[in-house]
């Protein structure tokens, strides 16, 4: 023994090159391949390259159930009478692995009380067991078999502790992968469901809205004519009556023709396209001053406002902003209004700005839904459609869109696409 000591063993340098050499044909091996693949290849190459490093003569890897209270064997060099479960509870086996460190076992004595029969099977009179664990989870261990002790167990766990790690590494991915994909399947099961839902929604309010036109159309025909053959036989309050139920037929047919809008904007076709947003809102405003011609109002548009999108939804986006400033700032008798951009993130943010009434930001959550209103309707007319058809419009062109205001100090909305 004290021959071979000294007169066959390499020194600790030459050992560490050729052990450097294996682990760099391990790391070969199993590169390249995806993450199913490169995990089964890991485990196998880990037993076999594994038990060709340290001079074993058989190696195993046995794997954790989710508790961590067994271990089963999943691959096995040299002998495939190697398996069955371990419960890593006794000797070097269970020290390994409670205490997520490389150990070695020397006599038959320390190997532990379920993996000395598969000690027997392989002939082994020693055996090495190594955690395969990362910071985030434990695996398994790594056991290699050996005919007597080795004379350098320091330098040979050193180097398995190496492989195991790679090998940890390797079913991290594996089973990181495996979640993500467990995910995104479950995303795309939840869209799909998602999708027709809101396709049943869109048709049902579809179908709702358009029949309820023609009753409505009916209470509205028949109390005019009320009011025309019958005024005579109605007293004032009748008359009153009568013109009340025609006020409000003619709201719900407005707030009808709001969802068909709204319907018919969420299905259509998007047809993108460079706009010019400044072109756009000078036609809006021109159209606007056209409607009240003695309004007072400093229209400020930021030449050469361009985005990509839906010219025809821009358009309709750029109507509902500037016809709510235009609305809101009513009261002032000499009003401003803007168009203009910024940035948001990195990316080109578009605003219409007013020195209108403005609102109080502790209700802006209902701003953008559907017949929401921060003013009584008897102050400013509307549907109160207009800023959820917005939002529904700039969504459709994966932008965002929100408002800044205070009270009496005006409003700013900001949209991107």
């Amino acid at each position: 023994m004290l021959s071979y000591y000294f007169g066959f063993v390499p020194p600790s340098w030459l050992r560490q090159t050729w052990q450097l050499s294996e682990l760099q044909r391990f790391l070969r091996v199993t590169a390249g391949r995806s993450a199913n693949e490169r995990a089964t290849t890991t485990l196998d190459q880990l037993c076999l390259m594994g038990t060709r490093a340290v001079g074993g003569i058989a190696a195993a890897v046995a794997l954790s159930d989710e508790a961590g209270q067994h271990l089963t064997i999943r691959t096995s060099s040299t002998y495939p009478a190697l398996a069955g479960s371990l419960t890593a509870s006794g000797g070097a086996i269970g020290r390994a692995w409670h205490d997520r460190q490389p150990t070695v076992a020397r006599a038959e004595a320390d190997f532990g009380l379920d993996i000395a029969p598969l000690a027997a099977v392989a002939g082994a009179g020693a055996l090495l067991a190594v955690p395969i664990a990362t910071t985030q989870h434990a695996w398994g261990l790594l056991v290699i078999f050996l005919n007597r002790g080795p004379l350098f167990a320091t330098d040979d766990l050193n180097l398995l502790v190496l492989f195991t790690e790679q090998a940890a590494i390797a079913l991290d991915y594996a089973a990181l992968l495996e979640e993500q994909h467990a995910l995104v399947t479950q995303l795309h099961q939840r869209t799909a469901q998602l999708e027709a839902t809101n396709k049943e929604l869109e048709a049902f309010s579809y179908s709702v809205a358009h029949d309820l036109r023609s009753p409505l159309r009916s209470i509205d025909g028949f109390s005019q004519a009320l009011l025309e053959d019958c005024a005579d036989r109605l007293d004032p309050t009748g008359h009153d009556y009568l013109q009340r139920i025609r006020t409000a037929t003619q709201r719900m047919g407005e707030l009808i023709d709001g969802l068909l809008n709204l319907s018919r904007i969420t299905r259509g076709e998007l047809h993108s396209a460079e706009v010019d947003l400044s072109a756009l809102a000078r036609s809006i405003v021109a159209e606007l001053q056209q409607t009240h011609p003695a309004r007072q109002v400093d229209w400020v548009i930021a030449p050469e406002l361009r985005a990509t999108g839906d010219a025809r939804l821009l358009r309709i986006v750029l109507e509902n902003l500037l016809g709510n400033a235009w609305k809101f700032t009513a009261r002032r008798p000499c009003a401003r209004i803007e168009l203009g951009a910024t940035q948001q993130d990195g990316q080109a943010a578009y605003f219409v700005c007013d020195d209108g009434i403005g609102f109080d930001m502790a209700y802006s959550d209902k701003l953008f839904g559907a017949f929401q209103r921060l003013h009584a309707l008897s102050e400013f007319g509307g549907m109160g459609i207009g800023l959820a058809t917005v939002q529904r419009i700039i969504h459709r062109h994966g932008g965002q869109v929100w408002a800044e205001a205070a009270v009496d100090q005006g409003a700013t909305f900001f949209f991107s696409v």
